[in-house]
């Protein structure tokens, strides 16, 4: 691993850099949403999936992982106290894609982290291994 630069970051440090990267301007992206739900709530369920988190060494992914854990925890919070029939549409759309034979079907939670993942975590990385 050293020979190549391959280091994992221990998830302690992810969680303080999520918190302290992504936190804030998600704080503020959401106040955003909150403002503009009150007048157009289509509108505000399409401004909710405008944000990204991108990591352009994202190695193992593991900071991806954790953005999306923290980001599926605040949207879901935030969608309890401001509901988006829109983004309620897209989870239905998704947990009706989901339904295969007798798997146990997808929670909202499991839902919205694939809805996320479709619009918001982006990641790259140089080596072919990452």
């Amino acid at each position: 691993r050293k020979a190549g630069g391959v280091y994992y970051t221990q998830e302690l440090f992810v969680e303080h850099l999520v918190e302290g990267a992504v936190g804030p301007p998600l704080a503020e992206h959401l106040d955003r949403v909150r403002a503009r739900a009150a007048e157009d709530p289509d509108a505000a369920a399409q401004e909710l999936l405008d944000f990204a988190v991108i990591d352009p060494a994202m190695g193992s992914g593991h900071f991806l992982v954790g953005a999306l854990d923290y980001l599926a925890a605040e949207v879901g919070a935030f969608l309890r106290d401001v509901p988006l029939a829109a983004i309620e549409a897209r989870i239905e759309a998704l947990r009706a894609a989901a339904a295969v034979g007798d798997a146990l079907p997808p929670s909202d939670l499991q839902l919205l982290r694939r809805l996320l993942v479709k619009h918001t975590i982006f990641g790259v990385d140089r080596s072919p291994m990452a």
